[in-house]
């Protein structure tokens, strides 16, 4: 199988906002899907299991950081049909928010985008109740910028790319198995 016959969901939204929880929910009714962290991938590819390494770097080395995903996720495209790729288009590195570039967005070659998003305050609840990692510490207003900033470049980079950018709310594990499953 070659990459081209992959099928990639891409699945986006703020660390803390659900999206693992969402896809972990869909793969329990469809395990013919793959569902990858870019994160892992990430990690993977510089043999390394801490996130830090991979959060608080420059911008260079988050392109970098891209390309290995890149290159990784091909390797999984090989002998996977359907894959969910769980990630960001923004990295907040706590200096500064760093758009993913959209020539990755494009290596990456995504069917559809879905923006998973949720209320500040759900998401601010969510990071302080996930002791498992490390996450900036942002305000009600900064994850209300940031979830605004990242459905921006969202927008740009689908238009650009002429694919659909579809949102729906972390909870809402209907619309988002519906989404997928009609792109794919």
């Amino acid at each position: 199988m070659t990459n081209k016959q992959s099928k990639l969901v891409f699945v986006i939204g703020l660390s803390g906002v659900g999206k693992t929880h969402i896809i972990s929910n869909f793969i329990k009714n469809h395990n013919n899907f793959l569902h990858l962290k870019a994160s892992s991938l990430i990690k993977q590819g510089l043999l390394t299991q801490d996130s830090e390494k991979i959060r608080k770097v420059s911008d260079k080395e988050i392109k970098y950081n891209q390309g290995i995903l890149v290159k990784k996720l091909d390797e999984y495209k090989i002998n996977n049909k359907k894959i969910i790729l769980d990630g960001h288009i923004i990295i907040d590195n706590e200096e500064k928010i760093t758009p993913i570039p959209l020539e990755i967005i494009k290596r990456i070659s995504p069917k559809i985008i879905i923006l998973v998003q949720a209320p500040p305050e759900q998401i601010l609840s969510h990071i302080d109740n996930d002791k498992s990692r490390i996450r900036p510490q942002r305000s009600i207003n900064q994850v209300k910028e940031n979830q605004d900033l990242q459905e921006k470049i969202a927008k740009e980079y689908c238009s650009t790319l002429n694919i659909n950018l579809e949102r729906v709310d972390c909870k809402n594990n209907n619309i988002f198995e519906n989404l997928v499953i009609n792109n794919v």
